[in-house]
Order: C-alpha cells, then structure tokens, then sequence
C-alpha cells in the first residue's frame, strides 16, 4: 500500500445526514403545551353572579370609577377606587380578622358618593382560604352586582 492509497482512506468524505425529525416532534410537542397553559393563564377576573335569578345584563354606560376591594391574608381589606378618582382606604384587622362594619361602612359611603357604581371587584391574596371569599361575596351582594373575583 502507497503513501497515496492510505492518505486517500484517512481522507474520507465526512458527508452524513442529521436527522431532524425527533428534534422537530421535541419542538412540536413544547409549543403545544405551552400554547394550552397560556391559555388559563389570560383568565384575571371572572364575573360571579351569586344568588341571582336572571342573568346580568350588559351596561352600555360604563361608569368613570371602578371599585376594588382586596383582602389580604393578615385581615387588612383595602378598597381602591381607581378611574377619574383615585383613592385607597385602608381598613385594619379587627381581632386579627376583617373588619366587616368598617368595610361596608367605607363602602357604603363610596356608593353614595359614586352612585353610577354598581360593580366590585374582590381580589384576594394567596393565603387567604375560599371560604372567606365566598362569605364576603355574600355579604357585598346587595351593594354590588356583580362581583367580579380577580388575582394578584
């Protein structure tokens, strides 16, 4: 064997194929999943409609101010009026629990100043167990229809 033969084997084309296809089915597989978990995602308030009859009807004059009451886990509720007006009343616990008179009396007085508002909505803290939203969505159910619940 010559110098030329052996140098000529060494030498070989390095040409192969890459085969893609279980690369692109990785691919396929993680933008779906990701797709459908973004979807749930986008949801940040819900509309409820508790102990009504009928169903809601739609209000083509919206009102300039919106009203937000968040509960937080250590029993403080603050109520937050955001729009053309913008305030935040703290409420402090009571006892080491929410202070409900303080909080419908502080609400009350926002409706009677704010009379075009008829919707609220109620925002709690991670902490904070169902139980407790579901309570006080019934106890602002005859002030504010509906309540919409969101996330922060």
């Amino acid at each position: 064997m010559t110098t030329a033969e052996s140098s000529n084997e060494s030498g070989r084309s390095q040409d192969f194929e890459l085969n893609l296809a279980p690369i692109v089915d990785c691919f396929t597989v993680l933008i779906t999943f990701m797709l459908i978990s973004a979807s749930f995602l986008s949801i940040g308030v819900l509309d409820s409609y508790p102990n009504t009859a009928s169903a809601p009807t739609t209000n083509d004059n919206a009102p300039k101010e919106t009203f937000q009451m968040e509960l937080k886990s250590q029993g403080i509720a603050e109520i937050q009026v955001g729009g053309r007006t913008k305030q935040t009343i703290l409420i402090p616990a009571k006892n080491g629990k929410w202070d409900q008179e303080g909080v419908l009396q502080a609400l009350n007085g926002l409706k009677a100043k704010f009379k075009d508002v008829r919707t609220l909505t109620l925002l709690a803290q991670n902490e904070v167990q169902y139980i407790h939203l579901i309570h006080w969505m019934e106890t602002l159910h005859p002030l504010f229809q509906p309540i919409n619940l969101g996330v922060f």
